[in-house]
């Protein structure tokens, strides 16, 4: 800008004004988390701060749409966020991060007024404010420029705070500080600084009101995005129910996040519950006979005293299997061999083969038809 500007400074003495250059911000090149916060207004046009999501933006590393107008990705990012409420009287407030002269002037020209702290290095901000050093000005003194309703100015509290704003004059107002000795003092303070500290911080509520409980290396990163989505909507429909119902009543217990997440999941539930089906053995068209459940008890045995004449179970049964279906063959010529055996099974005190070749314990303990 060409045109000549006010400048000015304040101290506790003198107020003095004078003409300089303030020109304007022309370069953003950083970026950042892509997400803006919103505020709500009572009927009595106090603002009310709730931290608010309005709109999010996925960073992308490039955001294509104002390419050409070199303003920069933040800016761009800013503007692209507060799309759909333009000149309707709102302020926004940021952080150096995003701050810078340019980015102010559009949105100025959108109606959208902006107040927020600086870095002084940023393109655009006034040399003379920049060069100022710490030791230039006393605790609450400070010293400010005006440049087309834009707001440059930087205050001494414990250490040098720069800010632009849009939306304030050069006023001052006193704040409260300790000094060294921890005693309370009056100290001179812009409006713009009361204004700033008074509305910002949303950002920092809003994440800590939605932060999921388990860490983020447990989930894919769409999974963090829908969980964190999901968040902000039932934590925009706790802000929404606070402007029906007072969280924060003169009696009782104030009614917060957690309570309001506690009853909407069981007003999402209802009576709703889930049935715990019960596992159940498969039918079989056949029933098992007990002798080949729990085989881990069935051991193969023989006792001190006992006789030696028992013949195999299974044996025996292929024996005369095997004789009736040939018209009662002799046992001579019966290839199913009637064997003599000592070992008996634990579990079924049934008498059977146990020896090199011979498959009758198993066949018993495993087959329904063990003959076969």
């Amino acid at each position: 800008m060409s045109d000549s500007e006010n400048s000015g400074s304040e101290s506790d003495s003198s107020d003095e004004e004078n003409n300089d250059d303030f020109m304007l911000f022309r370069d953003e090149q950083e970026i950042g988390r892509q997400r803006i916060l919103a505020m709500f207004e009572d009927d009595d046009d106090e603002i009310n701060f709730d931290a608010y999501c309005y709109r999010f933006e996925i960073y992308v590393a490039k955001n294509s749409v104002f390419e050409g107008e070199n303003i920069g990705l933040t800016t761009a990012v800013v503007l692209n966020l507060t799309k759909g409420i333009e000149n309707m009287g709102h302020i926004l407030y940021t952080d150096n991060f995003y701050t810078s002269p340019i980015l102010a002037y559009n949105l100025k020209s959108r109606g959208i007024g902006i107040v927020g702290t600086v870095r002084k290095n940023r393109k655009g901000y006034p040399k003379q404010l920049a060069d100022v050093k710490d030791r230039d000005l006393r605790r609450g003194e400070c010293k400010w420029m005006m440049s087309d309703g834009m707001l440059a100015l930087v205050w001494k509290d414990n250490r040098l705070v720069h800010l632009l704003s849009t939306v304030h004059q050069p006023d001052i107002d006193v704040v409260s500080r300790r000094n060294k000795q921890g005693v309370l003092e009056d100290v001179r303070c812009p409006q713009l600084i009361k204004d700033y500290n008074s509305n910002m911080g949303g950002v920092d509520r809003n994440d800590q009101m939605c932060h999921y409980s388990k860490s983020a290396k447990q989930y894919r990163w769409y999974m963090r995005l829908v969980l964190k989505g999901l968040l902000w909507c039932i934590f925009n429909a706790y802000v929404i129910e606070g402007h029906v119902i007072d969280h924060k009543p003169g009696r009782g217990r104030a009614r917060d996040f957690q309570q309001f997440i506690d009853e909407l999941v069981h007003s999402l539930v209802g009576d709703n519950r889930a049935i715990r089906k019960k596992r159940k053995r498969p039918s079989v068209d056949v029933e098992i006979p007990d002798r080949l459940l729990d085989i881990g008890t069935h051991f193969p045995t023989t006792e001190d005293v006992d006789s030696t004449n028992h013949t195999c179970v299974v044996c025996t049964k292929k024996h005369h299997v095997y004789s009736n279906a040939n018209g009662g063959v002799s046992r001579k010529d019966n290839p199913c061999k009637l064997t003599k055996t000592i070992f008996k099974c634990s579990g079924c005190a049934t008498y059977l083969c146990v020896k090199k070749g011979s498959t009758c314990f198993r066949d018993f303990h495993t087959k329904v038809e063990y003959w076969r």
